[in-house]
């Protein structure tokens, strides 16, 4: 849709040219399967993989080999990985339930009705699903959020300095976690994708975390997830929801959705924090509906705040029924629109200058012609 992906897996390019080489030509009538066309057809001798970037329209060569050696990188990349997956019954609940015929007689994942708080659309609508961050960027720009949440375009543009830095922080970090505590972890001399004036803040920002890493003394014994997959489904709105903690631990029985925020300054003291940030509330309403388990009366929601020079955490009891309902409040006033929405209309605004879909967006750049 974008670029071409440079670290495309070499078994998806195996299979690809082993079904070129191998694979029956078919035609479909619509509402009708896929049937061989009529007539003999040569085997072709030679296959060409190419990946193609809608976005920037350059291209590359992914394979060029004759059937021989399209044969042998199928049997040795290709066919050990088909096999695994067809031999897993393990249920793996996530976006991909959105396409899933089976959906209805699976046990995952949970159900939770009414979980976002709002009726359902006025006509019936495809199974969708929808995180914090979807609600927050659809009430932002409808237009914005079908374009890079729904036909995931990107900019050629490069990100800017703090998508950047978060990101920097959060691989670091979640690399770290996978291998336990940050007590006694040495810092990076650089991370990558920062230029050199950029270092400087995220190190100081990881520094901070390195002060009071949430797994420090935790017991051995204790279950530690790092962006775990959490979905949850509503069968009233035919919704699937989907979110990632940056950090999931057990704690004497109970289950801690730890997030974790870089910013350059603290937020507004007159803004809640589950309004400036949706992923606590959606936090909320999964826990106190069960996501992803353990004891209620003892998970907890953790927000990290990284600063240069400082840090914070703060505490959220999904259990508090005055917490669970400013939860649901936030997220009806977000998901209310966006259930209903079917145009997806631009909403422009100060936010314009700095969005990625600019280019694609008429009522964005009159905007700021105009401002």
């Amino acid at each position: 849709m974008n670029t071409v992906k440079k670290d495309r897996p070499h078994p998806e390019i195996a299979e690809a040219a082993a079904v070129t080489a191998t694979g029956v030509p078919t035609q479909a009538a619509f509402g009708d399967i896929h049937r061989p066309l009529a007539g003999s057809t040569v085997p072709p001798r030679q296959v060409r993989v190419i990946g193609l970037g809608c976005g920037d329209g350059r291209h590359t060569v992914l394979a060029d080999w004759d059937t021989g050696r399209t044969a042998h990188e199928f049997t040795l990349h290709a066919k050990p990985v088909l096999a695994r997956v067809a031999e897993d019954d393990r249920l793996n609940p996530g976006s991909g339930c959105e396409r899933c015929e089976g959906l209805m007689g699976c046990e995952q994942p949970p159900r939770v009705n009414g979980l976002l708080g709002i009726p359902g659309p006025r006509r019936p609508r495809k199974r969708r699903s929808v995180s914090a961050t979807d609600l927050r960027v659809h009430s932002r720009c409808p237009a914005q959020f079908h374009l890079t949440r729904v036909l995931h375009l990107r900019s050629g543009e490069p990100e800017s300095e703090p998508v950047r830095r978060g990101r920097a922080v959060d691989d670091w970090l979640n690399e770290r976690h996978r291998q336990g505590s940050c007590r006694g972890a040495t810092l990076p001399a650089t991370l990558p994708g920062l230029s050199e004036a950029e270092q400087p803040p995220a190190l100081a920002m990881l520094a901070q975390h390195l002060l009071d890493c949430p797994l420090d003394g935790l017991p051995p014994d204790e279950h530690v997830r790092v962006q775990p997959r959490l979905t949850a489904y509503d069968p009233e709105l035919d919704v699937l929801l989907i979110a990632d903690p940056d950090l999931l631990y057990t704690r004497s029985g109970g289950w801690i959705w730890h997030e974790t925020k870089t910013a350059a300054r603290r937020p507004w003291e007159g803004r809640e924090l589950m309004e400036t940030y949706p992923q606590l509330p959606f936090a909320v309403l999964l826990m106190a509906a069960g996501v992803p388990g353990g004891d209620p009366r003892r998970s907890l929601i953790e927000l990290e705040m990284l600063y240069e020079s400082s840090s914070g955490c703060e505490e959220i009891d999904p259990g508090e029924p005055e917490t669970q309902a400013e939860a649901r409040r936030i997220i009806a006033e977000l998901a209310g629109p966006w259930a209903v929405d079917e145009t997806y209309a631009p909403k422009p605004g100060g936010h314009c200058a700095g969005c990625e879909m600019l280019g694609h967006c008429v009522a964005g750049r009159s905007h700021l012609e105009a401002w």
